[in-house]
């Protein structure tokens, strides 16, 4: 919703209590609609993991935990692999970031 230019933390706030599963990523501003493809894009590194982007996500975890949440978190991170990810880098990696940003915005 964010790439389309939803305001993500509007609508987590408003229907929090009608969420059930979360597809977290976190995006930086590369994608203008009109702009540019998805696929240019996600080769401009447009998705980060999660705290390393743009959207935020303390806001929407506070909004679905005031709401009771208790659905899941979907993790992925959109690249285009053209070769082996150097140690350290790629999706996996990015995924592990994403979640320990998660854990650290959770309530307890």
């Amino acid at each position: 919703m964010a790439c389309g230019g939803a305001d993500v933390v509007a609508l987590a706030k408003r229907y929090a209590n009608r969420v059930d599963i979360v597809h977290a990523k976190d995006i930086t501003d590369k994608l203008l609609p009109g702009e540019i493809t998805w696929s240019e894009g996600v080769k401009a590194s447009m998705f980060a993991p999660i705290g390393q982007g743009d959207m935020d996500f303390k806001a929407i975890v506070t909004a679905l935990d005031e709401a009771n949440f208790d659905g899941y978190y979907v993790l992925e991170q959109d690249i285009m692999i053209d070769g082996e990810p150097a140690p350290g880098e790629g999706s996996i990696n990015n995924a592990k970031a994403s979640l320990e940003a998660l854990k650290a915005l959770a309530k307890n």
